[in-house]
């Protein structure tokens, strides 16, 4: 796995008593997403310990085709639609360059190498990769790519990772605050 295993842990438990923890089984795979990220394992590539993480939060994982939120109030069934695209069905299209910086104390920063649009993420999200936890027979993850388009209709994608057990995606993060659209406006402009 490609992620921090304690990272992940808190992502998973922050959206459980935040605003819900969606997991969705397609019959292929398991996804499992927060308001802003979501990670989908091939059945039987997630390791045993985050299994163990996920049921100790939600319980029960959900049957084929089922796909439920669940918080601090239980687990709340959705309607299964089959046409969402999870992370693993997106294709990159563009790679982006991590930055080595945090901009106002919570985003991480992508850009694109061709345009030097900058692209911010929550730190939380992007500071969660560590390809030194990769499986023996595991290889490493492509990525980060920008897509466009909503990840299984909850976030508009800014950069996946993805490799033959697992995909991970994160979104793009937004703000009406003038002094981060500045900031990040300024970013844009520098060589870096």
């Amino acid at each position: 796995m490609f992620l921090k295993r304690n990272a992940l842990k808190a992502l998973m438990t922050r959206a459980y008593k935040g605003g819900g923890l969606s997991v969705r089984n397609d019959g292929v795979g398991l996804s499992i997403g927060g308001a802003k990220w979501c990670v989908y394992f091939i059945h039987g590539d997630i390791p045993k310990e985050t299994l163990g993480d996920l049921i100790s939060l939600v319980g029960e994982l959900p049957a084929k085709g089922e796909s439920y939120v669940a918080d601090k109030n239980g687990n709340q069934m959705e309607i299964f639609d089959d046409t969402m695209d999870s992370p693993m069905d997106l294709n990159g299209e563009k790679e982006l360059t991590v930055l080595p910086l945090v901009a106002c104390g919570n985003l991480g920063v992508l850009r694109d190498p061709d345009t030097g649009r900058i692209v911010p993420v929550p730190v939380g999200c992007l500071h969660a990769i560590d390809f030194g936890g990769l499986a023996e027979d595991e290889e490493t993850p492509e990525g980060p790519f920008g897509i466009a388009g909503l990840v299984e209709g909850r976030f508009y994608n800014a950069a996946l990772w993805q490799n033959s057990r697992m995909a991970y995606s994160i979104g793009e993060f937004r703000s009406d605050d003038q002094g981060t659209k500045d900031l990040l406006a300024s970013l844009e402009s520098m060589p870096i």
